[in-house]
């Protein structure tokens, strides 16, 4: 048994602290949108994709949560050429880590759905 402070009651005693799904969802959109070469897919409605770039957007996230762990499905777009086996590599272990560190909650499944290429933020062609 742990001794706490005086007026403190020990740990186990002071309740949980749970995390809404959504609040996972946000988290894991944001790590893998901070990875080089990756970007949102674009949104439908009523099975029409919204016009935007995509590579602007947010990855979408959906996240099952049981217990202590949770499944991800990603959906996000890929800069091209970047290869998309080695991109999605990376994004699967780095939402692995993060996750864990952010929320203490373990990843067990990461599907990750490559919806579409984009073309890198550059300097646009100019046609003469």
């Amino acid at each position: 048994m742990t001794t706490a402070a005086p007026g403190i009651r020990p740990f186990d005693e002071r309740g949980r602290t749970t995390i809404d799904r959504h609040v996972i969802e946000a988290i894991a959109a944001r790590i893998a949108g901070e990875e080089r070469g990756v970007g949102g897919a674009a949104r439908h409605v009523l099975g029409v994709a919204v016009p935007g770039e995509p590579a602007a957007q947010a990855p979408r996230v959906e996240a099952i949560v049981a217990g202590e762990v949770v499944s991800l499905r990603i959906r996000l777009s890929v800069s091209y050429p970047d290869p998309v086996h080695e991109v999605t590599d990376r994004i699967r272990r780095r939402l692995v880590e993060r996750v864990w560190e952010l929320t203490g909650k373990r990843v067990g499944v990461v599907d990750v759905i490559v919806a579409a290429l984009h073309r890198p933020a550059g300097p646009g062609r100019v046609i003469r």
